[in-house]
């Protein structure tokens, strides 16, 4: 019998100020292999400063260490400036990149950075050079820590083969049905009020009376679907694509959420046909389908068990209202001499409910309510402002100069206020 392999449980992660504090220990490791090459001395470093947790120790080699961890370096200074640019626009001026630091990726360079004290009297820009340097080096080594646990590559061979069974157990074979539909938001509670589909845009027309235009604005769109059959039923379906990008991994990591829906996909149930009749489909319609799924899809190689999680406290109520359409289990595929076992999630939803994701202006809408996690567990973590935001960080780590007061109202309204001009 083959070894199941899971990787949630070889997943080695520290927190960024526990991995900053590892990175000041490894610069007196470093000099004093000086002898060895560079990259033996980084990675002899790297092992002795990061004793496993879990029992797995890392065996990659200097070399091989050596190419994954700059291309991490060069991963997290793309994260830093991707949060920048797309959460905290507005601040882009108080909190860019040092240039010594947004072209750096040579482990040893901020290695040295990171760990040279900043002379007394010193500017804000060197200051802002260390703690840069330190921050980046430790976001590369988290990202590491990720990809030996659970390479990139693992996950989309797992959600390519979750297409391919889908494919052969769901859909109906070559089914691709273009849905119309119109919808509004309202003016005064912003939330998507009704839904109307039709085969084509000219029927569609003939369902705008139901709408009154002075209750907000129509938005219509079409969506590919394809094709699922149950009974005498016919179920339009549009297979989403929500895994989990670095970005959002890292950040769970951080809120301590784990991250097994690393490997999560969504099917938006469109719309029902029944009787020679089109109509958006309703929570109760959804529920069916994910009964259907459960019983025709779960099977080998996808192990389903029941979903232990708690409640995510910073979604919206409505989205917690959902839990009963979450599916959760394990994806057994063979690799070598073992079985990886990794953590999937599935998730089934209306059409309704998707739209007021899009369009809603409060934490419904998926954009706001991924900001302001962003904002609640990254800003001070990544742009620290105050003493307190270091953490367990020696005295010598100085505060880079940010001058950004993120509990402020003025500083949250500015970002809430840009956030919600993106929509």
């Amino acid at each position: 019998m083959q070894k199941l392999y899971y990787p949630d449980r070889a997943l080695d992660f520290r927190h960024l100020h526990e991995e900053m504090l590892l990175v000041l220990q490894m610069r007196p490791i470093f000099d004093r292999l000086a002898y060895e090459t560079e990259e033996d001395a980084m990675y002899d470093a790297y092992v002795q400063t990061h004793s496993a947790t879990n029992g797995v120790t890392d065996r990659s080699g200097s070399k091989e260490f050596d190419t994954q961890l700059r291309r991490h370096i060069e991963d997290a200074i793309l994260l830093v400036e991707g949060v920048i640019r797309d959460r905290f626009n507005p601040l882009r001026l108080r909190i860019p990149m040092h240039r010594d630091v947004m072209n750096c990726l040579s482990p040893r360079k901020l290695l040295e950075y990171a760990t040279t004290p900043v002379p007394a009297g010193a500017g804000e820009l060197n200051r802002r050079l260390r703690f840069e340097a330190l921050r980046n080096l430790a976001i590369a080594l988290q990202l590491y820590a990720i990809e030996r646990a659970d390479n990139r590559k693992w996950v989309f061979e797992d959600l390519d083969l979750v297409a391919q069974l889908s494919k052969n157990r769901l859909f109906v074979p070559e089914s691709d049905v273009r849905i119309w539909h119109l919808s509004q938001v309202l003016n005064k509670g912003p939330v998507v009020q009704r839904v109307r589909i039709a085969h084509t845009r000219r029927d569609l027309q003939a369902h705008r009376k139901y709408f009154d235009p002075k209750k907000g604005p129509l938005a219509e769109d079409f969506i590919q679907c394809r094709v699922v059959r149950i009974k005498r039923r016919v179920f339009y379906v549009f297979v989403a694509d929500p895994r989990k990008r670095t970005p959002s991994t890292l950040l769970k990591l951080e809120r301590e959420r784990g991250i097994k829906d690393r490997r999560r996909w969504m099917y938006i149930l469109v719309g029902v046909h029944y009787r020679m009749k089109l109509r958006a489909a309703t929570i109760e319609d959804a529920h069916e389908l994910d009964r259907y799924v459960r019983q025709h899809l779960w099977q080998e190689p996808l192990h389903q068990h029941s979903d232990d999680g708690e409640p995510n406290p910073d979604s919206h109520p409505n989205y917690q209202a959902l839990q009963g359409l979450k599916a959760v289990g394990r994806i057994h595929r063979p690799d070598g001499r073992r079985v990886i076992a990794a953590q999937a999630e599935q998730v089934i939803t209306t059409l309704v409910n998707h739209l007021a994701t899009v369009h809603s202006r409060n934490r419904m809408n998926h954009a706001l309510y991924t900001n302001e996690k962003y904002l609640k567990y990254l800003a001070r973590l990544w742009f620290p402002q105050t003493r307190a935001d270091l953490g367990d960080l020696p005295d010598d780590i100085h505060l880079p100069g940010y001058n950004v007061l993120w509990d402020s109202d003025s500083v949250q309204k500015m970002l809430h206020t840009w956030w919600l001009s993106q929509l």
